[in-house]
């Protein structure tokens, strides 16, 4: 954004003003079963109004390249000590952060996310994380610190949480789960569980000892219950969401898919069972993986519904048919599993036929969406998608559907047709439809238009 613009700056500042107001005016959740069981220890969304400066991130990869101790994960106990050893080395690293720290503390201070101060903070901060001389846990509190000093509901903390990702912190567990369970805006709480699902990605067993693995594996267990209980009693509808489309990664395969059943089969009192569904399919469709884990267990939990009177199954059709008539389909889709999404949507052929006197433009959609779903998951490219789709229209013993195809058929599929030996069959078929004295205007409509398809013509 060009910062010579007044306007768009104004903008700015009044979005983060409303966003500031609507902190403060959040309510409180009651946490108090989970608080008393834990003891005290792509693109996500940040507690900061975006800059009109370009900020600058550090990435994580990196980091584990640059830094010999990135791995060196430490119990908070184990930190105490080593920051208390007295000896020249500790002196002069503890001086050299002291002084990192003021530093970024101090330009904090004068903090606008829509200043030219904006590129000095972030050069500091990330000065500070890639500093080979201070140990990676020392940065950690320090930053965590920082952030507190200020408070991680404010601007400036989020700024710092920002940058903190960066390190994947575990050892901050127990701090984010205490401060998760505090009165701070949903905002910052979604950051946080960002923030813990991040975390988990410190696991290294070539290069961390048994017990660093174990107080690893001990703190994700801490995060995986935290997650487990907001996902089924959690009060704010946004955090829910959130923490649903992020539980496929923070808990075991095998849970998350037993607890999205329960969700399903038992329901939310804070999101429908719609909406259960429709984030349960874009968990599954994240990537090749869960897609295997999760896609084949969502369609077994309904396969012997009627789609045509469960509004759960209405959504995963239509975002599953959404998904396969996407032009990259091929590419994200998991070959492994596309069987099984063929059965599945072999199975859920919408009710079309010459029987129905009247017929609607949402039912023509609806069944051209179907088809485009079922050619897409039985094809590997789209020049076999119109290959198959152009079968069906021959194959079809109805005309309605077959009419339903030809009207909204892509060029490709018209121009297979055209050229296909069994063109003048199909022509026939429809033109003997047309002889049906029986037939309704709006399905003769529908049978014109399709001939009009098959011979090249149009109303002019």
């Amino acid at each position: 954004m060009n910062l010579k613009i007044l306007a768009p700056v104004i903008v700015g500042v009044l979005l983060t003003i409303i966003l500031l107001v609507s902190w403060l005016l959040s309510g409180k959740e009651n946490n108090s079963d989970i608080q008393n069981t834990i003891p005290t220890l792509t693109t996500f969304p940040s507690a900061v109004e975006p800059s009109t400066k370009p900020r600058r991130f550090i990435s994580t990869d990196a980091l584990m390249q640059r830094l010999d101790d990135y791995f060196d994960v430490s119990p908070k106990t184990e930190v105490k000590k080593t920051q208390s050893e007295n000896n020249t080395s500790a002196e002069n690293s503890t001086h050299q952060l002291e002084d990192k720290i003021a530093v970024i503390q101090n330009s904090l201070k004068y903090f606008d996310p829509n200043h030219d101060n904006i590129t000095e903070i972030d050069d500091n901060i990330i000065d500070f994380i890639e500093d080979k001389d201070i140990p990676r846990i020392d940065k950690i509190y320090a930053l965590w610190d920082v952030a507190a000093y200020f408070g991680i509901e404010s601007d400036k903390g989020g700024y710092i949480l920002d940058y903190l990702e960066a390190l994947q912190p575990i050892e901050l567990t127990g701090e984010f789960i205490n401060s998760f369970l505090s009165d701070i805006p949903s905002a910052i709480k979604i950051q946080l569980l960002h923030l813990m699902r991040s975390n988990l990605g410190i696991e290294n067993i070539d290069k961390q000892t048994p017990e660093q693995l174990q107080f690893i594996g001990e703190q994700s267990e801490l995060i995986q219950k935290l997650f487990t209980h907001q996902l089924k009693y959690g009060e704010d509808a946004e955090i829910v969401r959130e923490t649903l489309l992020l539980y496929p990664s923070v808990v075991p395969a095998e849970e998350a898919v037993s607890v999205i059943r329960d969700l399903l089969s038992t329901g939310n009192n804070i999101i429908s069972e719609q909406e259960i569904m429709s984030l349960s399919v874009e968990v599954a469709f994240a990537s090749h993986e869960t897609q295997a884990e999760f896609l084949p267990s969502l369609l077994d939990s309904l396969q012997s519904q009627d789609s045509s009177l469960n509004p759960v199954q209405q959504t995963l059709n239509e975002q599953l048919y959404t998904a396969l008539q996407d032009k990259n389909a091929a590419q994200f889709i998991n070959q492994d599993i596309k069987p099984r999404i063929a059965d599945y949507v072999k199975a859920q052929e919408p009710n079309l036929s010459i029987e129905d006197t009247t017929i609607s433009i949402e039912q023509i959609n609806a069944y051209y969406s179907w088809v485009e779903a079922y050619a897409s998951a039985t094809s590997s490219n789209e020049f076999d998608k119109a290959k198959i789709i152009t079968e069906m229209i021959i194959n079809t013993d109805d005309p309605i559907r077959q009419a339903s195809i030809l009207v909204l058929a892509e060029q490709e599929v018209i121009e297979n047709m055209q050229m296909n030996e069994y063109v003048n069959q199909v022509e026939n078929d429809i033109i003997q439809a047309l002889d049906n004295k029986n037939i309704s205007e709006e399905q003769k409509k529908l049978i014109e238009t399709a001939l009009q398809q098959v011979r090249g013509t149009s109303d002019g």
